[in-house]
């Protein structure tokens, strides 16, 4: 047996990677209300708590984990005229590294979906799916063991390649 050609396939195995997720377009209506819609993941925004801090610096895609196969986008606001924009988008978020993650939505912004919002499923290993909603940099998903988590990705909200 070949010692060296062993080692690095055996780390392979067990090193940790997170892949990127496949994102498609899947149009179809899920809220007949979206254009008025102002705030995001409306059924789950009444849980409270504390912030979980990200002292890690993860990714939201690492904190989402491997489990995470793709994204299927339903709807979109009128300034996202073209699906690369909006790939390209999701994409940004899923690499952002935010200070810290919660159960409910941690800004008083309104989050207007009309111009820049995006409704659509993640879906995940073992048949587990849950929503993804996002309006500009303002992210509301649920991971794969059903938890909604919600994100401000603003710059002040992120971890900065010197913070």
């Amino acid at each position: 047996m070949n010692v060296r050609l062993t080692v690095p396939v055996l780390l392979l195995l067990v090193s940790p990677t997170t892949q990127e997720p496949s994102i498609r377009l899947v149009p179809r209506a899920i809220d007949p209300h979206f254009a008025e819609r102002q705030r995001l993941c409306l059924e789950q925004s009444t849980i409270t708590g504390f912030p979980l801090a990200n002292d890690g610096r993860r990714a939201v895609q690492d904190f989402l984990g491997p489990a995470l196969v793709e994204m299927q986008v339903h709807q979109t606001g009128d300034s996202l005229v073209a699906f690369a924009m909006v790939e390209s988008h999701l994409r940004a978020l899923l690499q952002a590294r935010p200070k810290s993650f919660t159960r409910f939505p941690n800004w008083a912004e309104s989050t207007p979906f009309r111009s820049w919002g995006v409704l659509g499923t993640v879906h995940y290993t073992r048949d587990r799916t849950g929503r993804v909603e996002t309006v500009g940099t303002h992210l509301c998903v649920t991971d794969s063991t059903g938890v909604t988590w919600w994100m401000r990705l603003e710059r002040a909200d992120v971890w900065g390649d010197g913070s």
